[in-house]
């Protein structure tokens, strides 16, 4: 599973990641009634937007993704970019960063 660590951004550089992900790809905050999981509104990004597969095969979900993280994430965020194996992740949190 690869991943961004959002713990090394200072609140400038996380305003300008979520800036470059809305002109990218969907963002919306999605409610409460949305999850069964969380007890509060959370943001969701659509990674990568249906809207620019045609086909919606995993090879395309895959071409996108390399894409996206290519031309977006590495030349600003590799110092980020992390991949992690499902058996070795021990605790995911959900944060609350007000920007």
């Amino acid at each position: 599973m690869d991943g961004l660590n959002l713990n090394y951004l200072s609140n400038h550089r996380l305003k300008i990641l979520f800036d470059g992900f809305e002109t990218r790809t969907s963002v919306s905050v999605q409610g409460e009634e949305e999850s069964n999981l969380l007890n509060e509104d959370y943001t969701f990004i659509e990674i990568p937007s249906p809207k620019k597969l045609q086909t919606k095969s995993k090879s395309e979900f895959v071409v996108e993704m390399s894409r996206m993280y290519k031309k977006f994430l590495k030349p600003k965020y590799s110092d980020i970019y992390r991949s992690y194996k499902f058996d070795k992740i021990q605790s995911l949190k959900v944060v609350n960063i007000r920007v």
